[in-house]
């Protein structure tokens, strides 16, 4: 087993690396494991959508997952992976070469088989390489596509960030993403079922409201089960923070389930029995489950492979270790904090420990003025939307509580695809933390706020956008304070941030208490 130093790595984090209570599967679960299909193969395939140190843990996840399916017997050539492949050689990674999914965790990097690399992971190969479109692929990476039939089944992860009714995607811009919206995944879903491309699905998917990429959309006739690490209404969650990478090893809907796979017998439990325990032990996020639940009753070695994994001996994981985990939105200013702290908690003195703590602080102060300014932005946009039928406050934070798996309004998405798009023209590109503020444009588009009346909107805030502040870069509500234009806000709708005076005076009491006014 290969583990992980114990040493304090220096490392410098740059601003280019900017990186997203459970509803039971059914009431009435049958009392019977419904017959497998005869025939038929296992196809699987591995994504993980997203570039940059900071999401090192979705590749992790994606190999991880590799190394778990073709250990119960999928053989190579029906296991397709879609993975960046910038974090094993990056320079930030203090083990360069391997990849680490859990503390004290074997190397899960080796031996994977990737079929596209780079900017060949865009949501238009995804999808053709899913609905086994050869001739879309053809030139591009190894060209290997789910070449599945009526009898086959086939399982889909993906690991990346999301927004509602969108999965993120890397760009050629390492902190602007790509989308892939839930529109464009359920058409393709329903033609395969129409061609017959499968005779059952099984998908589970880690991101942020990544639920809302099926609720209201997934028939259930589709036989199509979908897991989701998070409702249509929060954020995923990272785990396993390693002082050594500077960085989060997992996410924890992922490791739960790769984890459960690693420890059972995947011949004698169903996806019900998997799905359960990953609810019991995820509990920053709610795990939701979609579409066709008599699937649930189906062996995990039906989708996953049939072998147990006799050669791996682990502790339970609800029991082994419990994680401190952080909104996959705040990985990045999370890292930094944490990387100081480790600096300070050392008591190095040398010069080269004074730059990385110079170097560590500015990269800090740039990252909260950014996030500041995106939720400045997106706090202007929704006051301009706001009106009597809508009121500020249900936009920003809307009204469904965070475990509501089922009580999503279905995106307009011919309005939020053009909201997200105005934005990024007009304003800046989204990014993995103001992917978020997606849910402002959407609940405008579900509340019936017009397109022209959206773009208008977005014109007139990202035109007279605040300005940056000294106060936006401080660090801590003791240093904010500290200043005499500056106040510290805090909120239920966004981290809190130190403001100008002047800005806070803009804030809705209804949804801001700040320190000072004055």
């Amino acid at each position: 087993m290969i583990k992980l130093p114990g040493c304090f790595a220096i490392v410098a984090i740059l601003p280019l690396l900017f990186s997203c209570s459970a509803l039971p599967i059914k009431d009435h679960v049958l009392d019977h494991l419904r017959p497998s299909t005869e025939g038929g193969n296992v196809w699987v395939l591995l994504v993980a959508g997203s570039s940059g140190y900071m999401n090192y843990r979705h590749q992790a996840d994606v190999c991880h997952s590799y190394h778990s399916i073709r250990a119960r017997g999928v053989p190579e050539e029906r296991i397709i992976v879609m993975l960046f492949d910038d974090v094993v050689q990056s320079f930030f990674n203090t083990r360069r070469g391997f990849l680490y999914n859990e503390p004290d965790g074997d190397d899960v990097y080796a031996g994977v088989r990737k079929d596209y690399t780079g900017h060949q992971i865009t949501p238009k190969n995804f999808l053709a390489v899913l609905r086994g479109d050869a001739v879309a692929m053809k030139g591009i990476g190894t060209g290997r596509v789910v070449a599945s039939g009526p009898s086959d089944r086939i399982f889909v992860y993906f690991a990346d960030h999301g927004a509602p009714g969108m999965l993120a995607f890397p760009s050629h811009h390492l902190v602007v993403p790509t989308k892939l919206y839930a529109k464009d995944l359920i058409s393709t879903l329903e033609k395969m079922h129409k061609q017959q491309k499968y005779a059952e699905m099984l998908l589970y998917v880690e991101a942020c409201e990544s639920g809302s990429m099926f609720d209201g959309l997934l028939r259930e006739d589709l036989n199509i089960l979908a897991v989701t690490a998070a409702s249509p209404f929060e954020s995923s969650f990272a785990c396993y923070y390693n002082n050594t990478l500077g960085t989060f090893l997992g996410d924890c809907f992922s490791n739960h389930w790769l984890e459960h796979e690693d420890e059972t017998s995947v011949s004698t439990e169903t996806i019900d029995d998997e799905v359960e325990r990953v609810k019991t032990v995820t509990n920053t996020s709610h795990v939701c489950v979609y579409g066709d639940m008599s699937i649930a009753q189906q062996f995990l070695g039906d989708f996953l492979g049939p072998k147990s994994n006799s050669s791996v001996s682990r502790q339970p994981a609800g029991g082994r270790r419990q994680a401190k985990a952080t909104s996959s939105r705040d990985v990045h200013e999370t890292v930094l904090r944490n990387r100081l702290a480790e600096l300070e908690a050392s008591h190095l003195g040398d010069q080269e420990a004074s730059d990385l703590h110079r170097m560590l602080e500015t990269e800090l102060r740039a990252v909260l003025e950014s996030h500041t300014r995106a939720d400045l932005l997106f706090l202007e946009l929704a006051r301009a939307l706001a009106d009597e039928q809508v009121p500020l406050q249900r936009l920003l934070v809307g009204q469904n509580p965070p475990q509501d798996c089922h009580g999503q309004t279905v995106p307009d998405f011919s309005c939020l695809e053009s909201a997200v798009d105005t934005f990024e023209h007009l304003c800046e590109p989204l990014t993995d933390y103001s992917l978020k503020y997606v849910a402002v444009l959407n609940r405008a588009c579900s509340a019936g706020r017009s397109t022209t009346d959206i773009t208008s909107a977005i014109a007139q805030v990202c035109k007279h956008a605040a300005k940056p502040s000294p106060c936006h870069k401080q660090t801590s509500q003791s240093a904010c304070d500290a200043m005499a234009d500056c106040t510290w806000c805090k909120s239920s709708a966004v981290p809190s941030r130190c403001l100008s005076i002047e800005e806070a005076k803009k804030l809705p009491p209804a949804v801001f208490v700040c320190d000072r006014s004055e």
